[in-house]
């Protein structure tokens, strides 16, 4: 399902996604010089969070020049232990949803800009500027990609004629669950919410609430891992991983045996942006590697797992 933002009506959503690219742009040059893979990583979270919520971008980049700003006052010294001097395994890292890749990364990003003070203030002054429009774009207006989320499950629910239909929503950040969820719930709408920051015990609860009351669970990828909800048939992704496995991983949560319905899966993609670039090549190399193996729907995790790599 392919959004497309106009551009008058979704300017600051636009400006907002310019300004963050300009930023990652310049700084992921600056990591690549100095080998400083923590960055580079951020970065790169940071560019899928714009595609994936105001509020999640908002949230994060907030956090950095809050810490940005605290080096004002803070010997150089004492922020060096904080640089990437670390023995880190990157392939088994990359692995990772990115809710668990992201606090990590928050705290092992480049600080000690290597031309100094004057550098780190441009960096200062760059987030300030995409804050305001994260902020312009997060509150008081409505949110092109919330608005084509319930079209969607009006959609549905009128296919299906089932008022009570039950919707699972994936997303790669923990802030645009929460953002979800909240919209949803102040259109009057019950959900529940999985995420890797809990216990399993928390997770079987929600799953059981989702069941029994809620009409919508709202799952991270690192919440989704070993919970099987069958008793559901229609997924919506509301962001897309860059790894096509966890893709896989979304689906195998509902596509599985117990599975009464034909399963249904919406995945967002906003237009004119990386992600649509991304998942262009990715279903570019599936279809070339399924005509070259000549693999069929019982293939598609083999296949999966070679684009992977």
């Amino acid at each position: 399902y392919q959004i497309k933002r106009r551009p008058q009506r979704d300017k600051i959503e636009i400006d907002l996604y310019n300004r963050v690219s300009r930023y990652v742009s310049e700084f992921y040059d600056l990591a690549v010089q100095r080998n400083d893979r923590a960055t580079m990583f951020l970065l790169l979270l940071y560019q899928r969070m714009v595609s994936s919520s105001s509020r999640a971008i908002l949230v994060s980049l907030q956090r950095r020049l809050d810490r940005l700003q605290r080096l004002r006052e803070v010997h150089p010294a004492e922020e060096g232990g904080e640089d990437i001097a670390f023995g880190e395994d990157w392939d088994g890292f990359r692995e990772k949803a990115a809710e668990e890749q992201l606090p990590y990364l928050e705290t092992k990003g480049m600080f000690l800009h290597p031309k100094g003070d004057a550098f780190r203030e441009k960096e200062i002054r760059e987030l300030r500027g995409c804050i305001s429009l994260a902020q312009q774009a997060t509150y008081g207006r409505n949110d092109l990609k919330f608005e084509k989320l319930l079209e969607v499950i009006g959609e549905f629910i009128s296919i299906e004629n089932d008022p009570k239909l039950k919707f699972i929503i994936f997303t790669e950040f923990v802030e645009t669950q929460k953002y979800i969820s909240e919209s949803l719930r102040n259109l009057g709408y019950e959900t529940a919410l999985i995420n890797g920051s809990m216990s399993q015990e928390e997770k079987e609860i929600q799953k059981e609430h989702f069941r029994n009351c809620a009409q919508f669970l709202v799952s991270t990828d690192a919440g989704g891992e070993g919970i099987n909800l069958q008793f559901c048939h229609v997924m919506i992704n509301y962001d897309l991983p860059w790894n096509p496995m966890r893709l896989e991983q979304r689906i195998g949560r509902i596509d599985r045996i117990g599975q009464k319905h034909d399963v249904k899966i919406i995945n967002f993609q906003l237009a004119n942006t990386v992600e649509q670039r991304v998942r262009d090549v990715i279903e570019a190399k599936l279809e070339r590697v399924k005509l070259e193996f000549n693999a069929g729907e019982d293939k598609l995790a083999d296949i999966l797992s070679t684009l992977e790599d």
